[in-house]
């Protein structure tokens, strides 16, 4: 830059000399632009003041900077070591050993099936399939049926409960001596022998009924439905024609014992043991 601004002021400088010059030589060609003469030189001679003042004001400046040697120079480099045969350690502690983490984390909830009680009701038959409450279904049939009331409630000091889907209940009724009936137990408003219990629902078992169109006569029964009932009507109606009914087997022991195994998925989520007593014509549990 410093070159260009000399060399720009001395092409000015020659530039004006070669004008006069050509004026002296050739006077008659170039006498009419004589009176260009003086602007010339003002201007080289402002051009020379601009660049001796920039010149100076930028040597000042150099001369104010700290020269570059004074600041050494700094080089940041990564510097990697790898080690011949890394190890990798994740835990420094045994998974056993790690201290306890409070508040971080929920306790993981399960289902907790329970009965809360037995008692004899009445009940209407729906549909050749489903026994309900007397209050819940159109009349086909009365019953006096002995149920236990199943639910899914958490336990004392527990953070809550898990729902649970598809718990089945296996019966098996015994006498004193031998089995005497078994299958898969009927719920109380089910097509299905299998029901869902979310958190704090409960179910009605159906353990053993009587039949006012057959008194004195005490019978236990199973359902064998594992599926649900279609919602499309050519399903359904299908369904309702060609599903079995439940299976209702008498039972002739005064005094019986029945064994109610509640599973899902293959666990088993509760046993419970109910004992009925035949009085004359009536059920006790």
């Amino acid at each position: 830059m410093k070159h260009l601004r000399l060399v720009s002021v001395v092409v000015a400088f020659l530039g004006s000399i070669a004008f006069q010059l050509s004026l002296a030589v050739w006077p008659q060609k170039l006498q009419s632009y004589s009176w260009a003469v003086k602007y010339i030189w003002i201007c080289w001679m402002l051009g020379l003041i601009v660049w001796i003042l920039v010149w100076r004001f930028a040597k000042e400046g150099r001369s104010a900077v700290p020269a570059a040697s004074a600041i050494p120079p700094i080089t940041f480099a990564p510097v990697i070591t790898q080690n011949a045969n890394p190890v990798v350690v994740q835990n420094q502690l045994a998974p056993e050993q790690l201290p306890p983490q409070r508040g971080m984390t929920q306790p993981e909830l399960e289902p907790n099936i329970v009965c809360i009680g037995t008692e004899t009701i009445r009940m209407l038959q729906s549909d050749s399939y489903t026994f309900n409450s007397a209050r819940d279904a159109q009349i086909r049939g009365e019953f006096v049926v002995g149920i236990a009331a199943i639910a899914n409630r958490p336990a004392p000091r527990s953070a809550g409960v898990a729902p649970v889907r598809g718990i089945s209940a296996q019966l098996i009724y015994r006498n004193d001596k031998h089995e005497v009936y078994s299958g898969l137990g009927a719920w109380s408003g089910q097509f299905s022998n299998n029901v869902d219990f979310l958190p704090a629902q409960s179910h009605k078992l159906i353990i053993v009924l009587q039949s006012e169109r057959l008194p004195g006569l005490v019978f236990g029964m199973t359902n064998p439905r594992p599926y649900r009932l279609p919602s499309r009507w050519p399903a359904l109606k299908n369904a309702l024609e060609n599903s079995p009914y439940n299976d209702m087997r008498v039972i002739t022991d005064p005094v019986f014992d029945i064994e109610a195994t509640l599973l899902a998925n293959g666990r088993v989520l509760g046993i419970f043991l109910f004992k009925c007593e035949r009085n004359g014509t009536a059920l006790s549990n």
